[in-house]
């Protein structure tokens, strides 16, 4: 999916960086939110692990672009869930 960036509005834009976390990760994405608005996107949610965290990053500089945008504020934790067994 290729984006001309400085095309796109806020709300598309956050549209855009959605459909391609969710390509990339799948359906870990349902716990983030997108936010974009002038020229700041802001990413908020939940990830089990840095890995899946790094890659939220790389889908929402992929869409929008480095240099377009002033700021990609990403406030999201990685919450290691833990199971256990009653045996």
């Amino acid at each position: 999916m290729t984006v001309a960036q400085n095309e796109l509005l806020p709300p598309e834009l956050a549209q855009a960086i959605r459909c391609r976390i969710a390509e990339r990760v799948g359906t870990l994405h349902s716990s983030l939110e997108v936010e974009a608005t002038g020229k700041r996107v802001a990413i908020r949610g939940r990830v089990p692990t840095y890995y899946l965290k790094q890659l939220v990053l790389q889908c929402a500089l992929e869409v929008a672009g480095s240099e377009s945008w002033e700021q990609i504020d990403l406030n999201v934790q990685v919450v290691r869930i833990h199971i256990t067994s009653d045996t």
